[in-house]
């Protein structure tokens, strides 16, 4: 940062030099006293006589004294001293018309913000007696309700007789910066402009709020720092137009004289730390633009130990290196909304068109603050109107910026969508193919062990032939049985496990006997077990459409679960009956039971009950007996009965052809 011409610490002494300078200089002439010939309202720019005070010990009957009355220096404008710590006076002369009846006359002076104003308003003959002047005590250290007149602005009745020339006094001291201006109103005028004032500074102070609510419940919705940095600046603002309005002295007037000063500089200095934590966050300074954010950093401290000097009492000393600091923003900001633009940046435009708006008002502005030109509407109004513009075109901006980011975000996630829905097409072909080649596996597997497992069978029976010549070859000939047996068993089911998992599985259904079906399945069972006793009761002669391979494997797997959960002397026993056209088929044990709480559970996959503990199984016996009943269009059940468990099986019946 470039180094200043002046330091800020001697700024007021550099000042009050040159205006006692100025004072020596220039020839003394009195100011051309205000002559009221129109019933209008008048500006006193140009009017004004004013006198520094810097020991601020001057009385009023010192400056009726001809000695000191001569060192008044008449002002081509308005008073502005910037930010000095001694005091001032301003005097002027009004005159009514002979011919003026208007009636009451008023003066209004502002800003509302100024610490100390005093009013000496000549009511008597002769203007150079103390005592032909009444005082008002005006300023916001003064408190409102004991106003004459309650209003925005300092407002005080002034005299009025046609042809008679009065004199007004001004004392003004203030930590802010030390500037005056002021009107002379009759009545009606007055009451006029203050009506439609109050109602243009409640429409933009409802602008300042509406934005305000705006980023803040954005900020809280989306979770966004950058709504919630900027609702915390328009919060600033508001605060701080609140004072520099005047508006508590009329909304709380009893207690805005210990309020305005930490609205106006605690909205003014909170409110640059606010806006530089925006600025950071909106341009990511601390990677994009490292210079930029530690000027911003140093703003944010400025603002706190400015903040913290209102209590303090240092206000007064550190508000010009706070005003320094905002020029400083106001002008290099939207340097970095440019190059932002320039970087192709989502909402580019409006950022940098906000930032801009309210760079021509704010230079200015703060030149006037400074003390280094005379107050004027636009310098007044302007900077305020630019940053009302300024707040509305940065939040349409912000969520402009939020629309396109999330429309960046949407086409992101569509182009991810896409190529996983194409990963996942690719994997799921891939998973298919795999399958198939597994299920084309197990069924070559199953198929070249049936030929050596059929000679190993006829080998067998040839070997049954040598039982009664030799008990050995007898016992282990039926060992060898079983075990044959067995293995043929897993076979099946295990080619039926494959062909249900598989999703392209095709059933091969024929017309089936039931009778025939459980006698082929009775022939089974007894090679299978030939030490347990499984029992077949024929019922109703019923005929199924289904594939036979399918329903043996269900309900050989029903009758292992039987055995394997019922005593060793105990029968399973297999019957059907035929009702409401359904073939109802019952696999019945002599075992524990089934826990009702595990009923529903059972045909699930890989799900074993609380009874199968040291039983040999995988969990899928029951749900393969549930896959093919279901593929035959039936239902299957098990239960608690009687005498252990039994397994409900309903399918249904074939439709005879006349």
């Amino acid at each position: 940062m470039s180094r200043l011409p002046v330091r800020p610490s001697l700024y007021p002494a550099c000042v009050m030099a040159l205006l006692i300078f100025l004072s020596l200089a220039i020839p003394l002439a009195d100011a051309a006293p205000l002559l009221l010939d129109k019933p209008q309202p008048y500006s006193l720019a140009g009017h004004l006589e004013s006198l520094v005070d810097p020991g601020g010990t001057l009385t009023l009957r010192d400056l009726l004294s001809g000695k000191t009355s001569a060192r008044f220096v008449p002002l081509s404008g308005f008073v502005n001293y910037g930010f000095i710590s001694s005091a001032s006076w301003t005097r002027f002369t009004y005159q009514p018309s002979a011919n003026d009846n208007s009636g009451d006359l008023f003066l209004r002076l502002t800003p509302a913000f100024l610490d100390e104003v005093t009013l000496y308003v000549q009511t008597g003959p002769d203007p150079a007696l103390p005592a032909s002047y009444r005082e008002y005590n005006l300023g916001d250290h003064y408190p409102g309700d004991l106003r004459r007149i309650r209003h925005p602005d300092m407002v005080a009745p002034l005299p009025s007789t046609p042809g008679v020339p009065r004199q007004v006094y001004i004392r003004v001291k203030s930590t802010s910066t030390h500037t005056l201006q002021g009107w002379l109103y009759p009545r009606d005028d007055l009451i006029n402009w203050s009506a439609s004032s109050n109602l243009w500074m409640g429409g933009l102070l409802g602008i300042i709020l509406f934005d305000l609510v705006i980023s803040a419940l954005l900020a809280l919705m989306l979770r966004n720092v950058l709504f919630g940095y900027y609702s915390l600046f328009a919060l600033t603002f508001f605060i701080r137009q609140l004072g520099i309005d005047g508006a508590m002295f009329v909304l709380w007037p009893s207690v805005a004289h210990l309020t305005n000063d930490y609205l106006v500089g605690g909205g003014i200095s909170l409110g640059l730390c606010a806006y530089s934590l925006f600025v950071m966050r909106l341009f990511n300074t601390d990677k994009e633009w490292p210079m930029a954010h530690r000027l911003l950093r140093l703003s944010i401290v400025i603002g706190g130990a400015n903040a913290l000097g209102i209590p303090l009492g240092w206000y007064g000393r550190l508000a010009p290196v706070t005003t320094i600091n905002y020029l400083l923003l106001a002008c290099f900001i939207p340097v970095l909304a440019y190059r932002y633009l320039r970087r192709g940046a989502p909402a580019g435009g409006w950022i940098i068109a906000g930032f801009s708006v309210v760079l021509i008002p704010a230079v200015p502005r703060f030149i006037v603050v400074l003390g280094l030109m005379s107050p004027s509407w636009f310098t007044t109004y302007g900077y305020y109107y630019g940053m009302i513009i300024h707040m509305v075109m940065i939040t349409l901006a912000l969520v402009k910026r939020l629309e396109l980011s999330r429309e960046l975000l949407l086409s992101a996630s569509r182009r991810t969508e896409a190529v996983a829905v194409e990963l996942a097409e690719e994997m799921t072909g891939e998973l298919r193919e795999a399958l198939k080649r597994q299920t084309r596996f197990v069924a070559m597997v199953c198929h070249e062990y049936r030929t050596p497992l059929a000679i190993i069978r006829a080998n067998l029976d040839l070997l049954a032939l040598l039982q009664d010549q030799d008990e050995n070859i007898s016992f282990a000939v039926v060992k060898m049985k079983r075990a044959v047996a067995r293995l043929v068993e897993v076979l099946e089911v295990s080619l039926g496990r494959v062909r249900l998992s598989d999703g392209t599985l095709t059933l091969r259904p024929e017309p089936l006997e039931l009778e025939r079906l459980c006698s082929g399945l009775l022939e089974q069972a007894t090679e299978y077990w030939p030490d347990r006793q499984v029992v077949v009761v024929p019922g109703d002669v019923a005929v199924v459409q289904g594939d036979p391979l399918l329903l043996q494997t269900a309900l050989l797997n029903l009758v292992d679960n039987g055995l394997k959960y019922s005593p060793p002397d105990s029968p399973v026993t297999l019957s059907w009956t035929v009702a409401d056209n359904e073939v109802v088929i019952r696999v019945e044990d002599h075992g524990s039971g089934v826990s009702p709480e595990e009923q529903e559970r059972l045909f699930e996959k890989y799900f074993r009950g609380s009874a199968a503990t040291g039983t040999v199984g995988a969990g899928l016996g029951l749900w393969l007996v549930a896959r093919i009943v279901e593929e035959h269009g039936g239902s299957v059940l098990l239960k608690s009965s009687a005498t252990g468990a039994v397994a409900v099986i309903r399918l249904p019946l074939k439709e005879l052809s006349p």
